[in-house]
């Protein structure tokens, strides 16, 4: 029984690995660049590496996020830049944050204001994005340097408004309707938020700096507040349905909470 368990984990790891791995291709992903340095890279490479950790734990959601950074890199990630290990770091502390928090906060004896902290810092975080929207005059996409026109800018604010719009209705569902295939949405939209903030708002442009000796270190920061909102309800989407797929396929002995 044991070895049938470890078989399962072990396909259902290679298989995130190579899912993150596609995700990390040219195909999947675009690079803007800041200040002349590729600055935020819009992808969804952390997308199978939540879902290692939270349905494998933390330590596979670690090992998963180190060989999708570095396996990515050798077939595909090369072509945006030179290798860092920060960006390893990344992915890692990606799997081992899902893992862990997922672990922790399921357990009902402990008890956060969940949905009332994921409006507050997503509230703020849209703020942040607005702000940024409306004071910058142009943005340099691979070689093309794209000015902010007020349509464009209307069209940036509009599209954050639009994603809080749909992440707030989605934990406004999960709390009217409570049944099992959504009891879980508001840990998921805490888990990708607190990844967002650790891993691509504070740490990444700390990496970008080391690397290419980018200035300044905020611009950096309110840009991804700004990738932040657009990408954090598509990547609760997707690791939620998967989840919930994976479950399906390798039953409940993948790991001991039913998503």
């Amino acid at each position: 029984m044991k070895n049938n368990q470890s078989i399962q984990k072990m396909t259902l790891a290679s298989m995130l690995v190579a899912l993150g791995v596609i995700m990390a291709s040219p195909a999947f992903s675009f690079v803007v660049v800041l200040f002349g340095v590729p600055a935020v890279r819009i992808d969804l490479i952390a997308i199978p590496i939540i879902i290692a950790g939270v349905l494998l734990g933390p330590i596979f959601g670690l090992g998963i996020g180190i060989l999708t950074d570095i396996l990515g890199y050798l077939l595909f990630t090369h072509a945006f830049g030179p290798y860092h290990i920060g960006f390893t770091i990344n992915l890692a502390l990606t799997g081992l944050i899902a893992g862990f928090v997922f672990s922790v906060l399921r357990r009902k004896s402990v008890k956060i204001p969940m949905s009332l902290i994921n409006l507050v810092t997503l509230s703020l975080l849209s703020i942040l994005g607005i702000l940024y929207v409306i004071t910058t005059e142009s943005l340099r996409v691979g070689s093309s340097v794209v000015p902010l026109t007020d349509v464009f800018k209307m069209v940036f604010i509009l599209s954050i408004v639009a994603f809080y719009a749909i992440i707030v209705g989605i934990q406004w569902l999960s709390r009217k309707r409570r049944s099992k295939h959504f009891e879980h949405i508001d840990l998921f939209i805490f888990i990708v938020m607190i990844i967002e903030i650790t891993v691509n708002i504070l740490l990444t442009p700390l990496w970008v700096e080391n690397l290419y000796g980018a200035p300044p270190y905020l611009a950096g920061v309110f840009l991804r507040v700004m990738r932040a909102m657009w990408l954090i309800p598509i990547k609760v989407y997707f690791v939620f349905y998967i989840t919930r797929v994976a479950f399906a396929v390798f039953g409940p002995k993948v790991r001991h909470l039913e998503v």
